[in-house]
């Protein structure tokens, strides 16, 4: 995901189709900070390489659901709340039997946080 993430931004899809947004699913977020880490690093020692800051394209257009066992808070860290989203996929492994169970992976979150992870966030990115 890493790899492919890093391909869209850097060939640039997102300068060229900014509306466009991307949805990451059943690949979990592990993978979030290290991507997002990297192309900082290439915008700052490339400079002008990129028409617009990688990250700020990636967190404009692509929104990322995390697995289970992945630590939200830590996704959280490195991109917008507002581009997380809940996912269960139930049975299969990257999903979770009882979908309020999520709600113990997120409780670190305010009020508003929760209800954008778990609604307003999968709104925006299918009907806004």
């Amino acid at each position: 995901m890493h790899d492919f993430a890093a391909i869209l931004v850097t060939h640039g899809l997102f300068t060229r189709f900014p509306r466009l947004k991307f949805a990451f699913i059943e690949n979990g977020a592990l993978w979030v900070g290290p991507l997002l880490h990297d192309l900082q690093v290439v915008h700052m020692q490339h400079p002008g390489m990129f028409a617009q800051n990688p990250v700020d394209q990636f967190h404009r257009n692509c929104w990322v659901a995390p697995f289970v066992e992945d630590d939200v808070a830590e996704l959280a860290r490195h991109i917008p709340t507002e581009r997380i989203l809940f996912g269960s996929d139930w049975p299969h492994a990257e999903g979770i039997a009882h979908p309020r169970d999520f709600f113990g992976l997120i409780e670190s979150f305010s009020d508003s946080d929760v209800r954008k992870i778990m609604r307003d966030n999968a709104r925006e990115l299918t009907f806004a």
